[in-house]
């Protein structure tokens, strides 16, 4: 997890990390990088899926969105402050007008 959180970081960004997220093994460290990397792709595959992922998972796809054009992030993130999870309200609230 910690190797993870490190190579967030945009320093790495040309360190030639693997274009593949499988040698990651959590989701949530895995859209973590994505939102480092801008994947919006990767944010896309689970956007509509997160209701069924853990709440860590979730949260952190939830602020992967920021790779989301700023639209598509806004209009999601919205539905998910409607919820009654005070976290996941947080974190769509923080994500959705992050840059």
């Amino acid at each position: 997890m910690w190797l993870s959180f490190i190579i967030q970081h945009e320093v790495f960004n040309g360190t030639g990390l693997p274009d593949s997220y499988d040698q990651i093994m959590s989701l949530r460290d895995r859209a973590l990088i994505a939102k480092r990397r801008g994947d919006s792709t990767f944010v896309k595959t689970y956007k509509n899926k997160v209701d069924v992922l853990g709440p860590w998972d979730k949260r952190a796809i939830i602020h992967a969105a920021i790779a989301l054009s700023h639209d598509e992030r806004v209009h999601w993130l919205r539905t998910i402050e409607k919820r009654d999870n005070l976290l996941e309200k947080a974190v769509a609230s923080f994500t959705a007008f992050s840059s």
